[in-house]
């Protein structure tokens, strides 16, 4: 956890939250997405038992290519951002060599606080051990697929509903799950540490691949005892609003800090001029 004490919090000016109704649609539309999916899955387990993994295969390759498609249109304004900050002053630099320094002084409250959030991260793949442990226990796999004969007796129509009773439960557990993970990552934040950055009077660029314009829509937090400065902002990812958290170790937190609260003032004025 950050040291409270010593931190100084700055607040960008409040925005108003657009997002929200986005954001409920693309939840909504996840959960949509899976109940179809379980539906399929089973009635193809059930009446066309061969052709299972060619479906699982065409099914994972639509789920890439709209990740693909949705990480694309995120990749170009990403670019755009970039070059706009590159065309901007060179303010201040930290190189790969300091940032590991100050890491390596700070190994044991970042090793608590990444160690965590791995933990939070491997809260979602209870659902497939779940999948795996059934299925390859023939006692539990046999357990399951009873339920169908119970209701129905034999044929595709009781083999149908025992793979929906199967992959329903999966789902029900994998629901709660992604509810927590949420949950957490929206209080907590999901961490980002970088390991180079450029200040420029645009923006920030991270690793040479993250850009933050200015002016930042989040809070700038200062930790002078464990040098850095930790931007706080909301991003909206797969129909969810999550809590982000970019640390940029420094020598010099208070420095960094002004440079970033200055600039983005600077830039929120002049955008307000300019509407």
């Amino acid at each position: 956890m950050l040291n409270t004490k010593k931190q100084k919090t700055f607040k960008q000016k409040p925005q108003i939250n657009k997002g929200g109704e986005r954001d409920l649609k693309g939840i909504v539309t996840q959960y949509l997405i899976g109940i179809v999916a379980i539906v399929f899955f089973a009635y193809i387990n059930s009446y066309f038992p061969q052709y299972t993994f060619q479906f699982f295969i065409a099914y994972m390759v639509v789920m890439m290519l709209v990740m693909f498609a949705v990480m694309g249109k995120q990749a170009g304004k990403m670019f755009e951002a970039m070059q706009e900050i590159q065309r901007g002053e060179t303010i201040y630099r930290i190189e790969q060599a300091t940032i590991a320094k100050l890491k390596e002084k700070d190994f044991h409250k970042l090793k608590e606080e990444m160690s965590t959030q791995w933990k939070t991260m491997m809260l979602s793949f209870i659902p497939l051990l779940l999948v795996i442990t059934v299925f390859s226990i023939p006692q539990l796999r046999d357990a399951v697929m009873s339920i169908g004969r119970s209701i129905y007796g034999e044929g595709q129509m009781a083999t149908f509903v025992s793979f929906l009773f199967l992959y329903g439960i999966f789902y029900v557990i994998s629901v709660p799950m992604t509810i927590i993970n949420r949950r957490k990552q929206a209080k907590e934040g999901t961490l980002t540490i970088a390991n180079s950055y450029i200040v420029t009077d645009k923006g920030i660029i991270i690793d040479n691949r993250l850009p933050i314009q200015f002016p930042i829509e989040g809070e700038i937090k200062t930790d002078n005892k464990r040098k850095f400065v930790e931007i706080h902002a909301k991003q909206s990812y797969m129909g969810t609003s999550v809590k982000q958290k970019i640390r940029l170790y420094t020598p010099e937190p208070s420095k960094l800090a002004r440079i970033i609260k200055q600039h983005s003032i600077q830039q929120q004025t002049t955008t307000q001029d300019k509407e």
